[in-house]
């Protein structure tokens, strides 16, 4: 299998190969892709480190690299920074793209060499606060409720899946709100019982999510209570505590 990659700030991901369907998620610089097909102008890829799948226009900017990972890389930690590509172009890079061996102009850019703790994927969380949200976003321009979390903790060394519905499928059930500690991700259904949205505790009290932007709301055993609009907004399904140990490593 050969490996791409993306060598621009950021690349929509569409359901279907046309630019009238929907952005299921978003590919940042630096990230390793591998081309399934192309057809019309499109290419059918999926990201090599969550396994997701969709399409991107064929006009891309793709680097072929021989392999994933081949390099050391560095994460851009602060909502942007400036970097100068190989061929001398700077470019502007949202949080979460990797730097692998390319000039850095300004910004902040730290290595992922270890697995960090709960307490430095709650400052990461809080990075957020503020940035709008939009389906389909992985960057603090725009993202969605699991693209928040899987950055989170995609930053801190550690792979979630790219939709909440995934998500849920890992970790330890917690039994009671009361019992939920800091870091732990808490899951929230539809009329249906289908996980339909993600935020990550801070305390067995709040919670902090993206929902209209990311922000910190309460939460107890029926769900999140948005104190703005004074009602609740999320109907709590179930919360699960990841093991730092057992998730997979972007190291």
């Amino acid at each position: 299998m050969q490996v791409y990659r993306v060598v621009e700030a950021v690349v929509p991901v569409r359901k279907e190969p046309s630019h009238r369907t929907e952005m299921v998620n978003e590919l940042l610089y630096g990230e390793d892709i591998a081309i399934m097909g192309h057809s019309n102008g499109w290419l059918a890829i999926t990201c090599l480190d969550y396994n997701y799948s969709g399409y991107i226009p064929d006009i891309t900017s793709l680097e072929e690299v021989s392999a994933k990972c081949t390099t050391p890389f560095r994460f851009v930690y602060t909502a942007s920074a400036m970097i100068l590509s190989k061929e001398g172009i700077r470019l502007d890079l949202p949080r979460g793209s990797r730097v692998h061996d390319e000039k850095t102009e300004k910004g902040c850019f730290e290595s992922p060499d270890k697995i960090s703790s709960v307490g430095d994927i709650l400052k990461t969380a809080r990075f957020y606060l503020g940035n709008p949200y939009r389906w389909g976003g992985r960057s603090p321009f725009g993202i969605d409720c699991s693209g928040f979390t899987q950055m989170v903790f995609m930053l801190n060394g550690m792979i979630l899946p790219r939709d909440a519905h995934e998500q849920v499928q890992l970790g330890e059930e917690v039994a009671f709100v009361s019992a939920a500690q800091p870091g732990d991700l808490a899951f929230f259904q539809n009329e249906n019982g289908d996980v339909v949205h993600t935020g990550i505790i801070i305390s067995d009290s709040e919670i902090i999510h993206a929902s209209g932007r990311v922000r910190i709301d309460s939460i107890d055993h029926q769900g999140i209570f948005n104190k703005e609009l004074n009602r609740y907004t999320h109907t709590l399904k179930v919360i699960k505590r990841m093991s730092i140990d057992a998730l997979p490593s972007c190291l």
